[in-house]
């Protein structure tokens, strides 16, 4: 009987032990994908807003307007000088993200006839 008693316990604390191994390899990872995300943000926040301090055209082409208000803020906090949004012109028949890559393609052909160094940012 106390063999079966023994015998349970370390089932009990093997699985025990198990879990938490597992639980704080999950932990790690998270807070290194959590640091890898903040990090990557902040060193692009950092060369947009740097690129625009040398004198480089930054502008951000999106099909739609952001859906949380802040949205347009947080991406003029990046540095982009100009932000354009297809669902805020008329729709021409086109998708939306066609209509936000053909701007984003006369605004780059206007900078390369004025000999302006730009940086374009296209998210569909």
């Amino acid at each position: 009987m106390s063999s079966v008693v023994v015998n349970c316990f370390r089932l009990h604390l093997y699985h025990y032990f198990r879990f938490l191994i597992v639980f704080i390899h999950l932990v790690i990872i998270i807070l290194l994908v959590l640091f890898l995300i903040i990090l990557n943000r902040r060193v692009f926040r950092v060369f947009i807003s740097l690129l625009k301090e040398i004198g480089y055209e930054t502008s951000l082409y999106l099909p739609y307007r952001g859906v949380v208000p802040l949205d347009h803020a947080l991406h003029q906090n990046v540095g982009f000088n100009k932000i354009y949004s297809a669902q805020a012109e008329e729709n021409e028949g086109k998708g939306m993200d066609r209509q936000a890559l053909e701007a984003m393609k006369a605004d780059i052909s206007g900078w390369m006839a004025s000999d302006q160094r730009y940086v374009s940012v296209l998210l569909t």
